[in-house]
């Protein structure tokens, strides 16, 4: 009787003193959490781009409503391609519009690529900045997205013509602010994005195994390329695909393509990221628009 006292008295005393410990872990979990919920606040206010940066607010204006897309030229029912397999290059046609004016006309006022929406916000901004600032034209690669050595992603560089102060303005991502903002980046050389489009071609040619982006969402960026097939580049074996990269990653996965192999033609889609990354709608015009150009050429 007395061991079974003694045993209760234990177990009483073990249960106060377990209440006591999940009471304090629960409060040492919670101030982990609030300081470093605040520190992390801190830190990405930190890293933010100040409001104090030139022309900040007019800047923000003309890049906050472009999307990075060329999903909407590419479904134009105008807009062809053509496959030259003696040069091992291929060719999208009729993409690019232009206005009276002779300047690029943006899908829907929003809509394109990078050079694309560089340009269109290099016109933009160069009305308020004036001579007091340089604007050039930098390829770059972004961490994320365009992380390839050979990426032909564009961004502007704003230059003080008196101090020399560097800023760096990514209309596709919408990101303005010093170099030290951009340590997801690398710039490469200069490029004269103006002269391409101040030519106003309206096609643009790729080589075999390379081709376009189209656009970025849910974590993915869509390219529309042209393969060979086994090393076989001619009108029998020939690969046109679009490729779903996950962000971070090199490779990609077919999302959807069509192949000539021995003259044989061949379909592919995957239906489930198809579902994922385009709506329905999107999903049947771009697949229309594919095999159209696929039978134009096979």
């Amino acid at each position: 009787m007395e061991e079974y006292k003694k045993l209760k008295r234990e177990l009483f005393f073990y249960r106060i003193a377990l209440i006591f410990l999940i009471g304090a872990m629960i409060f040492f979990s919670y101030r982990s959490f609030y300081f470093k919920k605040n520190e992390t606040k801190s830190f990405n206010s930190e890293r933010q781009p100040s409001q104090s940066l030139p022309f900040y607010e007019e800047i923000m204006n003309v890049v906050s409503h472009l999307e990075y897309s060329g999903f909407h030229a590419i479904v134009k029912p105008e807009v062809t391609a053509s496959i030259n397999f003696d040069q091992r290059t291929w060719t999208i046609h009729n993409v690019h519009k232009f206005d009276k004016n002779n300047e690029l006309i943006l899908e829907k006022g929003r809509y394109g690529l990078c050079g694309e929406l560089a340009a269109y916000t290099y016109k933009k901004i160069k009305a308020f900045l004036k001579d007091d600032y340089a604007i050039i034209f930098v390829r770059a690669a972004e961490s994320g997205f365009f992380l390839r050595p050979f990426s032909s992603h564009i961004v502007l560089a704003i230059i003080n013509r008196q101090t020399g102060e560097r800023y760096y303005l990514d209309p596709s991502f919408q990101r303005y602010g010093k170099e030290e903002d951009f340590e997801d980046y690398l710039f490469f050389e200069p490029v004269d994005v103006l002269a391409i489009l101040n030519e106003q071609v309206a096609d643009v040619s790729f080589s075999v195994n390379s081709g376009t982006p189209l656009l970025i969402r849910n974590n993915f960026i869509l390219y529309l390329t042209v393969e060979p097939v086994d090393g076989n580049f001619d009108k029998d074996n020939f690969i046109l695909a679009v490729t779903a990269n996950k962000r971070y990653r090199y490779s990609g996965r077919y999302l959807f393509a069509l192949r000539k192999h021995h003259g044989k033609q061949e379909a592919f889609q995957n239906a489930w990221l198809l579902n994922q990354l385009l709506k329905p709608e999107e999903a049947t015009l771009l697949i229309d628009e594919m095999t159209r150009w696929f039978e134009k050429n096979a």
